[in-house]
């Protein structure tokens, strides 16, 4: 599912694992009064980071920030260690969004009216690929494996469902007049 700005309230309790608003990845402690035992699981968090796009993002070992810069059409990469700028990469025209694979090699940039993404290998700090998607790609996030990126399209009304491994756009799904990924609150399809 994607959640759309229309529909914060929903996706509050539709993004929680009890249906009551709390975060996904929020960390799962037991109940006071249960009584767990030797054969309870063990609390477990879901994902330590939303997977979902924002205007700036960092690596799952904190050693690198990218954000983009729309009125330049680039990225920048930054070291957490120096707060250095390590490149200002260029990647098409408007970059609107950016989110990074949890292994810290691929960051994806949602590239606004040029209805693409931009596929960055965040190691050597160049464009990898472009991806067309549909029209006006204002934001992206990933599925729970991290096999998939969903891509939110304004003006197509629709997501592209992208592979991770092939770069290649499996389907479009309408999902509504004008989806706007910055109401969501939801981190994870």
């Amino acid at each position: 599912f994607v959640c759309l700005g229309l529909a914060t309230a929903l996706c509050a309790a539709a993004c929680s694992d009890d249906g009551g608003g709390a975060p996904i990845d929020a960390p799962v402690t037991p109940d006071a009064d249960v009584d767990a035992g030797t054969d309870a699981p063990p609390a477990t968090v879901v994902a330590a980071r939303p997977s979902k796009s924002g205007t700036i993002a960092i690596t799952e070992d904190d050693t690198r920030v990218i954000m983009v810069n729309p009125e330049a059409g680039t990225v920048s990469i930054f070291d957490t260690a120096t707060n250095a700028r390590l490149v200002e990469l260029p990647t098409g025209r408007e970059p609107s969004a950016v989110v990074i694979h949890p292994d810290g090699k691929t960051a994806y940039v949602t590239l606004g009216r040029a209805n693409h993404v931009a596929v960055v290998d965040v190691a050597t700090r160049t464009v990898r690929d472009y991806v067309l998607v549909g029209k006006r790609a204002w934001g992206a996030t990933l599925n729970r494996d991290e096999s998939m990126l969903v891509v939110v399209n304004g003006l197509s009304d629709d997501v592209s469902l992208v592979d991770t491994k092939t770069h290649k756009v499996l389907r479009s799904v309408a999902v509504g007049r004008v989806p706007d990924p910055s109401g969501s609150g939801c981190g994870q399809v």
